[in-house]
């Protein structure tokens, strides 16, 4: 028998069994990809919803009273070397910053810290870089640093 012959007589075998299944078959078969596509359409809701409340959460980490802990999470020093000093004068001052913390947040714990009005935030990564000592390698501190402008007449006194 060739083989042309051969999957002919599959194609007609297997159409007449789908012929011989009755009705209650068809009706749990449709039963069971219904309860499939419900299961499916309330799981991928449910990570949605799971989705908004990440983004509601990270919304709410604004430095209210309930969250003051953030005002030392995102400040971590001032830095006080010449060049900072210098731009005292012009109204700016310069913090070493938590990695993670964005601009607003930035400009929120210094206004709640000092109780001055931020006009503009800078931001200044300085990533970490490998160094050698005698054959032992490591790696230099990695920050971020802000520069904060405050509004003519606010003055931080260190």
């Amino acid at each position: 028998m060739s083989i042309f012959k051969k999957i002919l007589k599959t194609r007609k075998d297997s159409g007449v069994e789908k012929e011989e299944k009755t009705e209650k078959e068809i009706k749990k078969e449709k039963e069971i990809s219904e309860e499939k596509s419900e299961k499916v359409f309330s799981e991928d809701k449910e990570k949605e919803s799971f989705k908004l409340k990440d983004k509601e959460e990270r919304k709410d980490l604004s430095l209210k009273p309930e969250n003051s802990w953030l005002v030392n999470f995102v400040l971590k020093k001032s830095i006080l070397t010449e060049k900072a000093l210098n731009l005292s004068s012009l109204n700016q001052y310069v913090f070493e910053v938590n990695i993670l913390a964005n601009k607003k947040m930035i400009a929120q714990a210094v206004e709640k810290k000092y109780g001055v009005k931020v006009l503009r935030v800078n931001i200044v990564r300085k990533k970490s870089r490998p160094k050698s000592f005698r054959n032992i390698e490591g790696k230099r501190y990695r920050f971020k640093k802000a520069i904060v402008t405050l509004k003519k007449g606010d003055k931080i006194e260190f």
